[in-house]
């Protein structure tokens, strides 16, 4: 076999050798069809032949429609590449780097300006129209954009003020050991709020209604609430009453409290009767004039009072302050120092005083219900339940006379915010009911919702094939998971109870004339809000890409290859 070079060769160098002979084939076109292929050339079924005639072919490949070849039709956004294309050739670019450099120049303006949004709008009825609805349906999400665009051209960009709040861990109070996070009564601070908490535009509780003493300024030196520096600046006043006038505060008091909604009659509240009649009494034994301070005195006499007193001493609080800058006749008689500029100025401080002290108290009691909430909650049984004892707290303030008497210097706005928030939003209303059903509460419920949920996940993955293991590992990590996202569901129900509870008492507080003080000085002006600044770039930014992927992914899920662009 050293002979043969290779197995055609004409003589085998070895007798017993078989020989193997090849014949040539002759294919038509039509054999390709109609022939199966053949494993190898050693087959021993012979090669069928070709058939002739027109039976060899289908009928369906006889009068085939080929088409019609039109010229292409580009799309909005292919044609702004184009025009950018022949620009760049105009200037001296070849075709080749001209068309990459029109496309990326093309996708820096879809992202950075609004032409992402137009171009998108463009191309949606152009693929309507050829019938690509999937790409039709991203060219719609990519125009999305325009209709903020829109808004904002038309109504402006949302604005907001700096340092208006301040952030949910600064604290409106020291906090003392065993005391709830944030509120205290001002004769418990004994110490200086933390000062990163104060400046803000909108006040704080001590920045309103603080009394002296019950915080420092900048430099250590001992400050108030501008409450009470209004008061100071009325006590200060060189206005004087008569001596008698006493007598004239406690009829005016006593008549003034018969008309009240339900009546404070004297068996109702005795200490406000006898505050006003020692008062009176004294003031007439003394014979000098009065002096607002002396008509202060009466007045811190009157506040904080206990039970259905407290209520009838904030309303006789009220009448007085009307009373002592009256010039009435038929409701003040008695004003024997002053000029009518000494009386607009005490009314003007009166009219700060009021409200700063009307909002930061209010805004304070509101506050203390939400911290006794939070302890009450803390310390029963897993301690998730501050959502509903917080809305337990404010609805309170709504049911019940005695509870709306503790907020009896509140607007009716402000009553509607604190009720709205006892309500929870819609979104806390859901969280709320996804975690009651996970067991997101804790203790038994949980333990029976996780079993529940991870013997169903078990079961369903051993029907489905796994094995004993893999399943035991399945249902465990579904029934942890629903225990966890029930857990979570509480946790966020929670925050948006308490996020909503606080922003009625920040209300409060930003209706208090302190608060539009800081907000008409020049360096609060308000800007637009950077968070939708921000949010809107990101969105215009991103759109564009989300529709061309989204695009490509349809297309190469839907389109055959034949039809895509």
């Amino acid at each position: 076999m050293a002979d043969r070079r290779n197995m055609f060769d004409d003589e085998p160098a070895e007798p017993n050798v078989p020989r193997v002979t090849v014949r040539p084939q002759s294919f038509t076109p039509a054999q390709r069809d109609i022939t199966p292929p053949r494993a190898n050339m050693f087959d021993s079924e012979p090669v069928p032949q070709p058939r002739t005639g027109f039976d060899a072919f289908s009928p369906k490949q006889f009068n085939r429609p080929f088409g019609e070849l039109k010229p292409y039709q580009r799309s909005p956004t292919e044609q702004v590449q184009s025009w950018g294309q022949d620009l760049l050739m105009g200037a001296g670019a070849n075709p080749h780097a001209a068309g990459r450099l029109s496309r990326a120049y093309t996708d820096i303006g879809r992202t950075l300006t609004p032409m992402g949004a137009i171009l998108s709008g463009a191309d949606m009825p152009y693929h309507v129209n050829r019938g690509e609805y999937g790409a039709a349906a991203f060219d719609a999400l990519g125009a999305a954009p325009a209709a903020t665009i829109a808004r904002r051209m038309r109504s402006g960009t949302p604005e907001v003020i700096p340092a208006h709040v301040p952030p949910p861990w600064l604290r409106d109070e020291p906090k003392l050991p065993g005391m709830p996070r944030r509120s205290l009564p001002p004769q418990s601070v004994s110490g200086p709020p933390d000062p990163a908490s104060l400046g803000f535009v909108t006040p704080s509780n001590l920045e309103l209604s603080g009394r002296r003493g019950s915080m420092s300024g900048a430099h250590g030196t001992p400050t108030q609430g501008t409450a009470q520096s209004g008061y100071d600046a009325i006590n200060a006043s060189p206005v004087r009453y008569h001596p008698n006038s006493g007598h004239d505060i406690s009829a005016l008091a006593q008549q003034h409290l018969s008309r009240q909604p339900g009546g404070f009659t004297r068996q109702k509240a005795p200490e406000v009767y006898d505050t006003l009649e020692q008062f009176a009494q004294r003031t007439a034994a003394e014979g000098r004039l009065l002096t607002p301070g002396d008509l202060d005195t009466l007045r811190q006499s009157l506040r904080g009072l206990e039970g259905p007193n407290g209520p009838a001493g904030n309303h006789v609080v009220n009448m007085l302050d009307t009373w002592m800058t009256s010039r009435n006749p038929a409701i003040n008689s008695r004003i024997v120092q002053g000029t009518p500029d000494d009386l607009n100025a005490m009314r003007a401080n009166f009219q700060q005083a009021r409200g700063d002290y009307r909002a930061g108290e209010t805004s304070r009691t509101v506050e203390d219900a939400i911290d006794r909430a939070d302890t009450r909650a803390g310390s029963t049984y897993s301690g998730m339940g501050a959502g509903n004892a917080t809305r337990q707290n404010l609805a309170a303030f709504s049911n019940s006379q005695a509870g709306r008497d503790r907020i009896f210097g509140a607007t009716q706005a402000e009553r509607e915010a604190i009720w709205r928030a006892s309500q929870g939003s819609p979104m806390a209303n859901v969280e709320r009911t996804v975690s009651n059903v996970l067991g997101g509460g804790g203790g038994a419920a949980t333990t029976v919702a996780s079993g529940t949920v991870g013997g169903a996940a078990g079961t369903g993955a051993h029907m489905l094939g796994f094995d004993p293991v893999s399943s035991l590992i399945i249902g465990g990590g579904a029934g942890l998971g629903a225990a966890g996202l029930g857990r979570a569901a509480r946790r966020s129900g929670n925050e948006r109870i308490v996020n909503a509870a606080e922003d009625a008492a920040t209300g409060i507080r930003q209706n208090s004339p302190e608060y539009a003080r800081r907000a008409a000085l020049p360096e609060n002006a308000p800007i637009a809000d950077p968070r939708i600044v921000a949010r809107d770039r990101l969105t215009m930014m991103l759109m564009p890409t989300i529709k061309d992927t989204g695009t490509d992914v349809w297309n190469q899920s839907f389109i055959p290859f034949e039809n895509r662009e």
